[in-house]
């Protein structure tokens, strides 16, 4: 069996169901997990496949730019993200030992991980994946500097890395250079990455425009998670390797870790999903849609008034029309 370790890089406030998390990592336990964060104590009980590097915020940025000659920019905790595909340059001793490393998020619930990124997948592929939720990468000297190929078809990985910009981990500049320099990519769609901005769960479409989306519920049980939608007026059950619940507020209302549905916007005790229950949930979220939307719209465009005012933004614009016409995929997945 190929090994892996997955990075997650964290700091801020933990979302309020990183126990969830926890046990979503141990339950796969033939794959390795290093936490980098300060915000886990003594008396947390981490499982066995769980390791944490335990860095202030500051150290953490320290270890970043010790990496490289010029200076970078880490303002906001949400340039984290940009620097992932370095986490093996960054921190090499961590992936020794290794066939595959690679960065995940805690805003995610993984399922089985091992039934979709198998040993087959991986000798077949140097990298999956091409968000930003989950990728893995071949542990060797050329794949973990990947991001410092250069094409006119992808993101610098100097411009990201030094001015508050976004996209470098994933379309724009990783998967861009992945193409460009012909590595094997695995790509298939096998997770579920809801909306942020509805209230029901459906599934994104961003980077795969050809598919259609989807309302969804989530059933986690025993180490393996299912997506339930709706086709043809028939209830669909259909086994995903995550759910991405990016930007949501979720409560908990169970305190089994092991079994549990995932409904809009909650951890909930585990029952069964039939026709009638997820009709009965689409009709209840229709009734907090529009406030929903509007308060997540409203983010949004605070969010795009201020990256208006950089100047990088104004030359990011620049360079994702570049990449187009040098053959790359824009923010849409499309070419």
């Amino acid at each position: 069996m190929k090994s892996i370790v997955l990075f997650m890089a964290y700091y801020g406030k933990l979302p309020n169901y990183f126990d969830i998390w926890l046990q979503a990592a141990e339950n796969n336990s033939t794959i390795n997990f290093c936490l980098i964060t300060d915000l886990i104590g003594d008396e947390c009980q981490l499982p066995k496949n769980v390791k944490l590097l335990n860095l202030t915020y500051d150290e953490f940025k320290k270890s970043i730019q010790k990496a490289f000659p010029f200076n970078v920019s880490i303002n906001s905790l949400g340039r984290i993200s940009q620097f992932r595909p370095a986490f093996a340059y960054i921190f090499p001793k961590e992936v020794e030992g290794y066939d595959f490393w690679g960065f995940i998020e805690c805003d995610l619930i993984p399922g089985n991980i091992r039934k979709f990124i198998t040993d087959d997948v991986l000798r077949h592929n140097q990298k999956v994946f091409k968000l930003g939720h989950l990728q893995l990468f071949e542990n060797n000297k050329f794949m973990n500097t990947l991001f410092m190929q250069r094409s006119l078809s992808a993101l610098s990985y100097k411009f990201a890395f030094k001015n508050d910009i976004l996209f470098f981990e994933e379309l724009l500049g990783m998967h861009n250079l992945a193409c460009a320099k012909k590595i094997s990519t695995y790509t298939d769609n096998v997770f579920s990455d809801v909306l942020c901005y509805e209230y029901m769960f459906s599934t994104s479409t961003y980077g795969y425009p050809e598919i259609a989306s989807k309302k969804c519920l989530f059933e986690y049980n025993k180490g393996n998670l299912y997506r339930y939608s709706e086709e043809n007026n028939k209830l669909i059950k259909e086994e995903t390797l995550y759910v991405h619940l990016q930007k949501r507020q979720m409560t908990l209302e169970t305190n089994d870790l092991n079994s549990y549905l995932i409904i809009p916007n909650s951890f909930i005790k585990h029952i069964s999903i039939d026709k009638k229950y997820f009709d009965t949930v689409v009709k209840n979220s229709k009734l907090l849609e529009t406030d929903y939307a509007r308060v997540m719209k409203d983010k949004f465009e605070k969010d795009r008034v201020k990256r208006n005012k950089k100047l990088c933004w104004w030359i990011l614009r620049a360079i994702r029309l570049r990449i187009k016409l040098f053959g790359g995929v824009d923010l849409n997945g499309n070419k």
